[in-house]
């Protein structure tokens, strides 16, 4: 009786191999091929998004700054 229990455990061990191997057959079809315009693509939206930040830092600095100073 001991050896069904084992046989059964790695059956199921087998079976969710076979998914997770499915599953990333799907995830990896789903991902565009990367190319040289995707990836400038991405490294521009990312040093945008940064930029951004640093505006709205230096902005805010500023207004905080001009409305600290006596007129």
């Amino acid at each position: 009786m001991a050896g069904v229990g084992r046989r059964m455990g790695n059956r199921l061990r087998s079976w969710g191999d076979m998914m997770r191997t499915a599953a990333g057959k799907q995830l990896r079809a789903l991902m565009p091929p990367i190319t040289p315009g995707v990836f400038f693509r991405a490294l521009g939206g990312i040093l945008l998004f940064l930029c951004g930040i640093v505006l709205g830092v230096w902005l805010i600095i500023r207004t905080r700054r001009h409305i600290q100073e006596p007129d």
